[in-house]
């Protein structure tokens, strides 16, 4: 199943929260479902599981989480992949205050990620979480450079309007 289809997910309606009860909300990313329903699994409980307070999850042992429990969900056992994954739908590694001393008994680190609405016992929050969007970034740039077409390139750039990468190919065009 590729990450692209979508599965419907059951929402019961709430008398205090309408608006979840609206068609898109029903529609959730396999990635998403998967997700939750990996998280949620008491027998993968030593390998990834919710935080204590249910706001965010923790991986406790990435090779084994990779090797052990990937390949039943998904078509890989990338632990890399899973994490892009993650970061394409706005989730983000939480960094602890002392990165490194937070670490399971065999001494590997923990990952932990946290998404506003990915929630323990709340999976009617999962329509709300989206997955960026590509043509919406590529477009944000070429805004920015429509944006500045009488102003001087170097200043444009130094604004932060283009990429050092997209002034040296628009030095390169100038005759």
């Amino acid at each position: 199943m590729s990450t692209d289809q979508q599965m419907y997910l059951a929402v019961a309606p709430r008398a205090s929260s309408s608006h979840l009860n609206r068609p898109a909300c029903q529609l959730v990313p396999a990635f998403l479902q998967k997700l939750y329903e990996m998280v949620n699994d008491p027998s993968d409980h030593d390998l990834i599981r919710w935080s204590d307070t249910g706001d965010s999850f923790f991986v406790l042992d990435q090779e084994r989480f990779a090797s052990e429990v990937l390949g039943r969900w998904f078509k890989h056992k990338n632990f890399s992949s899973f994490v892009r994954q993650l970061n394409m739908y706005g989730f983000h590694k939480i960094p602890h205050l002392q990165q490194g001393v937070l670490r399971s008994v065999s001494g590997t680190e923990f990952w932990n990620f946290k998404h506003l609405h990915f929630l323990r016992g709340q999976p009617d929050m999962l329509c709300f979480i989206q997955r960026k969007n590509q043509a919406a970034a590529t477009s944000d740039v070429a805004t920015a450079i429509a944006e500045v077409p009488n102003k001087d390139v170097g200043t444009a750039a130094s604004a932060g309007a283009l990429t050092p990468g997209q002034l040296m190919d628009m030095n390169s065009n100038r005759s």
